[in-house]
């Protein structure tokens, strides 16, 4: 009997591993699918890490990854360690690649591929496309809107960010300039939250909008994900500061607004005896940033600080307090019944410091989830340190404010994945 065929698009980037994981997995269990994960970009299998718990479990899940080269054409590779080796292998595209990317920003990759899609097995009607659908605004797009014109298609963000909700604000908008869907409309468009519907509702029937909550929050997922962690470096005992870093090169957070961050979480931790584990930033990774280093001090690495690739569920739950940069993690830590701050100073900064901000009730420019109060800003280390002790004493009320704000942005929880993945069966049957 033939399988029905369930194509996966990773892109923007590896994050939306972790959005369509619980649900692939669950897939997965149903003999009749055969799943098969597409990277459009060379860039995107460059950030790949191995020893990532989602690379791992996605490893025993895809029986096929369909991956963009240097070469501008599409290949195949039944994992992710020959995918890799096979692009690192690709001297000489991989430096014209670099040149044309800098020359035409980027644009050269996603035009005139040489190589078509449907050479490499995605052939057939019967056919299911599991994406976000934002991935439509895209330049690379048409190809792969030309090759799942009949297919049936089903969206869920790729990131926790919930935007839209302020039409007057640009920096608040996740689907800004997104372009007219040309192909044919989603199955069912997923939401994480019913403040994401209003915006979804230009895209598409407000039938086919589903709100389903985040379904990693799922508590079995969380437990997979506990599981295949236990293998990962080794951090410290639990009551370590958590950071959820991101480079220092973007005009909401630069290097040296890095800097002084990073100033400030040392002090708080040595003011409160406490040891750091630094999630990074998947850029991070592969970037020759060296300031935790300067900062924190070579010498005392797995002594008073660590970085850890372990998933940030099960990092966020032996953690005492989090602080993240500019990062969409809120939901995740609150999950977690762990106190969160976000750690950035947009005063001054005429892009997002303007009157169309979003701002917080000391009057600061905000970004993401301090607006809904699941995440509180801190500016300096007087605030970082105020937030930190009121956050870790007993029956914080920080924490209980936050918890209610979860609550009220994202509804069944430890259901949310056996409710798309029940739509899904129930379009492709």
């Amino acid at each position: 009997m033939n399988k029905n065929k369930v194509y996966f698009l990773c892109s923007p980037n590896m994050g939306i591993i972790d959005s369509w994981m619980p649900v692939i997995y669950k897939l997965n269990e149903i003999k009749e699918i055969d799943l098969i994960i597409i990277i459009p970009s060379p860039a995107i299998v460059r950030n790949i890490d191995l020893s990532n718990v989602l690379i791992k479990i996605a490893t025993e899940v895809f029986s096929k990854i369909i991956f963009k080269g240097y070469d501008n054409r599409w290949h195949s590779s039944e994992n992710f360690e020959s995918t890799k080796y096979f692009l690192e292998n690709q001297v000489f595209y991989k430096v014209f690649y670099k040149i044309t990317n800098r020359i035409f920003k980027r644009q050269f990759c996603f035009t005139n591929t040489l190589k078509p899609l449907v050479s490499v097995d995605i052939n057939g009607e019967s056919k299911t496309l599991l994406y976000d659908i934002y991935e439509e605004s895209k330049k690379y797009w048409k190809e792969i809107g030309d090759t799942f014109s009949y297919s049936k298609k089903f969206s869920l963000p790729y990131s926790n960010w919930i935007a839209g909700v302020d039409p007057k604000s640009k920096i608040n908008s996740y689907l800004d300039g997104l372009i007219e869907i040309k192909n044919n409309q989603p199955e069912i468009i997923f939401a994480y939250s019913n403040k994401q519907e209003k915006y979804y509702k230009s895209l598409s029937s407000e039938s086919r909008i589903i709100t389903v909550g985040i379904p990693r929050h799922d508590q079995w997922w969380i437990d997979i994900l506990s599981k295949y962690s236990i293998n990962c470096e080794a951090t410290f005992e639990e009551g370590y500061i958590l950071v959820i870093s991101r480079g220092g090169d973007s005009d909401r957070f630069s290097a040296n607004d890095k800097e002084k961050s990073i100033e400030d979480i040392r002090r708080i931790a040595k003011k409160f005896k406490k040891k750091i584990v630094i999630k990074k930033h998947p850029k991070e990774i592969t970037s020759k940033e060296c300031l935790w280093e300067c900062a924190l001090g070579i010498d005392n690495y797995r002594k008073t600080w660590v970085y850890s690739n372990r998933h940030i569920l099960p990092l966020a739950s032996q953690s005492c307090f989090v602080v993240a940069f500019l990062s969409s993690v809120a939901p995740d830590i609150v999950r977690m019944k762990k106190p969160m701050v976000a750690r950035y100073d947009l005063r001054g900064n005429s892009v997002y410091d303007n009157e169309n901000s979003l701002r917080n009730n000391k009057g600061y420019p905000v970004m993401g989830y301090a607006q809904f109060n699941l995440e509180f800003l801190a500016i300096d280390f007087l605030e970082l340190s105020e937030f930190y002790h009121e956050s870790t004493k007993g029956d914080s009320t920080v924490l209980r404010r936050q918890c209610s704000a979860y609550r009220g942005l994202f509804s069944r929880e430890n259901t949310s994945s056996e409710i798309v993945v029940k739509n899904i069966l129930n379009c492709i049957g």
